[in-house]
């Protein structure tokens, strides 16, 4: 389990399976934005599952290397993509990401 920011609370997540361990009711709420801590390697496959997500923060994640676009943009709701100061992101290109999570929505 790691800690993920969801909707503006921290709470503990299976990074494999996207399993909130929450007994509180707010953990059926719609998740409209993830961060995730600065370990992660990369972003789990379940992200792109959740279809009212707004806003997906990954910002000084220095171990990650690629933001999975294919499977982002089919995100109905998805308006900013927040990965300022990711220094080993190959694709997108780290200067994307340094301009500003809504403009990467327009390099998708």
């Amino acid at each position: 389990f790691s800690l993920v920011k969801i909707n503006a609370h921290w709470r503990r997540v299976n990074m494999d399976t996207g399993a909130i361990d929450d007994t509180r009711e707010e953990a059926d709420e719609a998740i409209e934005s993830l961060e995730f801590p600065r370990h992660i390697t990369s972003i789990p496959s379940w992200v792109a599952a959740i279809s009212t997500l707004k806003k997906l923060d990954v910002h000084d994640c220095v171990q990650l290397t690629h933001i999975p676009m294919d499977d982002l943009i089919r995100l109905p709701n998805l308006e900013e993509i927040v990965c300022a100061g990711c220094i080993n992101l190959i694709s997108p290109p780290l200067e994307i990401c340094e301009v500003g999570g809504k403009r990467m929505l327009k390099f998708m």
